[in-house]
């Protein structure tokens, strides 16, 4: 076939919209011949039915007299190239005329095979066999208007350029309030992230897509009516819009009202849809073609060419694409709805099991994923995880549903489960090809009212008492006292604090001065420190202290963590300083850490030094500097201090300001830099996430209780008589060293043997009632201890091990036809950054308004793909952010993922007047 010279006149164009959709994909059976048996058997085949599309200027077809185009499919599509004379063996004038005659007819049998090579598809379209006969005989009689008709199209506009010339035209897509400002609340995001638990709402579910604008769409105008958000329900609408504000930053808006309706109050350079009156000479041609999945089996990609010829076989253009073939199966897999899931918990819940309904109406969904969480009302929301329970494919009678079958689809089963006060139940789709996507579905099970009541205990003692610290508290106390019983004189029954002095200066009372919006840093430490003093304290007594809470629900009731100090007078003999804490990830994996629920530990490390305060000798020393006779004691003097830093040990713990509890890391010598890894000290290993408080406590001791504490092995986990033989080696500093490395060579007691000899000694530490099980106190069977020489010269740091930051890489987003707008990520930035992650939001930005696009579950791969199903129709730019929401209710950083611009692809318009 002769192909014109190039003219560069397009007549053939491609299309704005995706040029290729697959609209469905089944099986069929079709019986073909056997040679063997001699007989015609069944064979199953899996059809993939295509949907191409390409424009076309039928003016031009016309003018040009094109009466058809030709569409074919190849696969490994190539350029040939043929000669004439180039490898002729002569030149004379004979062997030309032979080439000219002989060789063209060669040249065109191979141009023949080559061209069925690779071919899949091939056929002729006519493109006016639905126009009048009269009217294409006549065509050049007939404006474009009168030939080809008019209709209303969605066509994106620059409103800059609009504005230049002077447009102020009304939008196709008129954006929509979707926030009551009626019914925001004042609390922060953490305080309605708490809000909806407590009503047993999951905080996730609230922030669903919307109808964020009316449809774009022509013909649809007029039909659409706004869905009512209101539940009828105060608390819960409250919560509900409150949420969603603090997500898109309503409040912040700089116009008043985002019912925007003309160009004119969109910001310059904004691309919004407006609706056009267009001749409808450019067509939307479609072509629908079925393919056999063999003839695609390891493709990846295949090519489409649309060539236009005319009436004399000549091809007059060429139009080739390339499709992803690969791409087309994902869209096409990819869920357009949720699966509709309820949990039930039976009343013979003894069996530990629940009933679990599952529903789809999605034939690509081909099974769920099921992550549960379970909440505790007394501790940090961070220790729940969802936690993946199975994967469950649908199925009739032992074979899978196919698209054959008729839907919904449903599943009843039971799975194991120990009922809890609240528990969170969310699934997710997994399509047909088996890839996972986060748009989920979830259900809340409640066993009776969820009370949040949290709050962390801490002391510290002061030359007046033990200072008693209520931090981190659940949003619904509205009141507290604290509560002591003397472990000292063996008292069982606790007592309320009498005669504590309330450190506060502004309150008077044992209520909280705010609990109302700002109260709680959405990237800080939790709630502002509640002071007393307990002055009614007698000197080596151990007490144990509890808060009763008082809820804004009329219920009482009593921390979970306890606090157990010994009250030491400080003496104001050695200042403490702590310096050079350093944060760093562990070389080794320590057994356990501090929160068992696939946390990252981490190492935290930092150097001790001390002081001697001044004393009544050194005014002495003063006094005869004074005069002279300064030579007369300060020998002695630097001699006793020089043999009294030989002496000095430090007790040191850790406290976490979420939990509340307390883990004792030892008793270690100065000069050695303190790892707490949970490793070398006695303690669970720290975390990330967490804000932890050491306190640090310097302890003296004489050299032969020094000595004997080593020998009953208080110190160190070996064998002492190794390191230390008499008390002369307690001057020299290196000796503690031995010590303290000869103490991290041996394991850690087990858990048992630690509560055995816990019952055998007389506690004196301070830690909580979850310590007993987690070894964090000092536990072994000796006869003398270097902390029970503590001076109460204590000193406090506080040290954050970071909440983790979630990184965004591999960002990728596709429009599918079927199922609008997938965006793609991976997360990265350790481990906890996807384990403390409850859900991220998906963000999209369109017509200058950012509205939630929906909720995309934490799944246990790093990488998640999201549905957009509300914005499948949307003409326009849109851009898409994520934004992730922490276990505990904290907001992470927005993430900017990209632009998509949506043309309009109906394929059936509204005909203009």
């Amino acid at each position: 076939m002769k192909v014109k010279d190039r003219n560069r006149i397009s007549v053939i164009m491609k299309p704005e919209r995706d040029e290729s959709v697959i609209t469905d994909i089944y099986k069929t059976d079709e019986f073909v011949w056997d040679e063997d048996k001699k007989e015609s058997v069944r064979r199953s085949e899996k059809l993939i039915d295509y949907t191409f599309y390409f424009l076309a200027d039928l003016r031009k077809i016309l003018n040009n007299n094109l009466t058809s185009v030709r569409f074919s499919a190849r696969v490994g599509q190539r350029r040939s190239h043929y000669s004439f004379f180039s490898d002729l063996d002569s030149q004379d004038p004979r062997s030309i005329v032979a080439a000219l005659y002989a060789k063209s007819e060669d040249i065109k049998s191979e141009m023949f095979e080559s061209d069925a090579d690779g071919l899949i598809y091939r056929k002729n379209i006519d493109l006016f066999k639905q126009f009048d006969a009269f009217k294409l005989r006549n065509f050049k009689k007939f404006s474009d208007r009168e030939l080809f008709g008019t209709i209303e199209k969605s066509v994106i506009v620059n409103v800059s350029k609009g504005k230049k010339l002077g447009r102020d035209q009304q939008v196709a897509q008129k954006s929509l309030t979707n926030i009551d400002k009626n019914l925001l609340n004042s609390m922060s995001f953490i305080r309605n992230y708490e809000k909806s638990l407590s009503l047993g709402i999951d905080p996730g579910s609230m922030l669903f897509p919307t109808d964020d604008e009316t449809p774009a769409d022509p013909r649809k105008s007029g039909t659409f009516s706004k869905q009512s958000l209101h539940t009828g329900n105060y608390t819960k609408d409250s919560c509900f819009f409150s949420l969603r504000n603090h997500m898109i930053g309503f409040l912040n808006s700089t116009d008043e009202s985002t019912d925007k309706k003309s160009t004119n109050q969109f910001s310059d350079g904004s691309s919004v849809a407006i609706i056009e009156k267009q001749i409808n000479r450019i067509r939307l041609i479609p072509v629908k073609v079925t393919f056999k999945k063999s003839d695609l089996i390891g493709v990846n990609r295949f090519s489409i060419i649309v060539d236009a010829i005319n009436d004399k076989g000549i091809i007059f253009q060429t139009l080739s694409m390339n499709i992803n073939h690969t791409r087309n199966i994902d869209d096409y897999y990819a869920p357009i709805s949720g699966i509709e899931a309820k949990l039930a918990v039976p009343f013979d819940s003894h069996r530990r099991s629940a009933r679990l309904s599952l529903r789809k109406s999605d034939p690509a969904i081909a099974g769920c994923d099921i992550y549960i969480r379970r909440i505790s009302e007394a501790h940090s929301f961070s220790q729940s995880p969802f936690l993946k329970v199975k994967r469950v494919m649908f199925r009739d009678r032992g074979k899978t549903y196919d698209d054959s079958f008729h839907y919904p689809v449903h599943e009843m089963f039971t799975i194991p489960y120990v009922e809890s006060k609240l528990s969170i139940m969310r699934v997710v789709p997994v399509s047909k090809s088996g890839k996972v996507f986060g748009n989920f579905t979830s259900s809340v099970k409640k066993n009776g009212p969820f009370i949040p009541f949290r709050a962390a205990i801490s002391t510290s003692c002061t030359s007046d008492g033990i200072v008693l610290h209520l931090g981190s508290i659940s949003a619904n106390i509205a009141g507290a006292c604290f509560e002591r019983r003397n472990v000292t004189r063996k008292e069982k029954n606790f007592k309320k604090v009498i005669g504590a002095q309330i450190l506060d200066k502004n309150d008077n009372s044992f209520k909280f001065p705010s609990l109302g919006a700002g109260s709680l840093s959405s990237k800080g430490i939790l709630g502002e420190m509640f002071r007393v003093i307990d002055t009614n304290c007698e000197e080596d007594h151990l007490y144990e202290y509890r808060a009763r809470l008082y809820l804004k629900e009329g219920v009482t009731k009593t921390s979970e963590v306890s606090r157990f100090q010994k009250y030491i007078r400080p003496m104001g003999v050695i200042s403490t300083i702590v310096s050079d804490p350093v944060v760093t990830p562990p070389n080794t994996k320590p057994l356990k850490t501090e929160i068992d629920a696939g946390n990252s530990p981490v190492v935290i490390s930092f150097n001790i030094g001390f002081q001697i305060l001044p004393t009544s000798s050194d005014k002495i020393l003063q006094a005869l500097t004074a005069v002279g006779l300064q030579g007369l004691y300060s020998s002695d003097v630097e001699s006793i201090r020089s043999q009294l830093q030989n002496l000095i040990f430090f007790n040191i713990e850790r406290f976490n300001l979420a939990t509340g509890e307390t883990a004792y890391l030892g008793v270690f010598p100065q000069g050695v830099r303190i790892v707490d890894d949970g490793i070398v000290t006695e303690a669970r290993g720290p975390i990330m996430g967490q804000n932890y408080r050491y306190k640090v406590t310097p302890c003296l001791a004489s050299p032969q209780i020094a000595v004997q504490s080593a020998k009953s092995s208080g110190t160190a986990r070996v064998n002492p008589r190794q390191i230390v033989s008499n008390s002369s080696y307690l001057r020299n500093p290196s000796t503690y060293i031995q010590l303290q490395q000869a103490y991290g060579q041996n394991p850690q007691p087990s858990e048992s043997s630690l509560l055995v000899a816990y019952g055998k000694i007389k506690s004196i530490k301070n830690f909580s009632k979850p310590s007993l099980v987690h070894g964090m106190i000092p536990t072994s069977n000796r006869m003398f201890s270097l902390a029970s020489f503590s001076t109460g010269d204590s000193v406090e740091v506080s040290c954050s091990t970071g909440y983790p930051s979630v990184l965004i890489k591999n960002v990728n987003m596709s429009l599918g036809v079927r199922a609008g707008p997938i965006i793609r990520w991976r997360s990265a930035g350790g481990r906890s950054a996807r384990k403390l992650v409850d859900f991220f939001v998906v963000l999209v930005k369109k017509q200058d308004e950012k509205y939630i696009a929906g909720v995309c579950h934490r799944l246990e791969s790093d990488n998640f793909s999201f549905v957009d199903f509300s914005n499948k129709d949307y003409v326009g730019s849109a851009e898409y952010s994520v934004k992730p929401v922490f276990l505990d209710g904290k907001i992470g950083k927005e993430v900017l993922i990209g632009t998509l611009l949506m043309p309009d692809r109906s394929v059936i318009f509204k005909r203009g007047n």
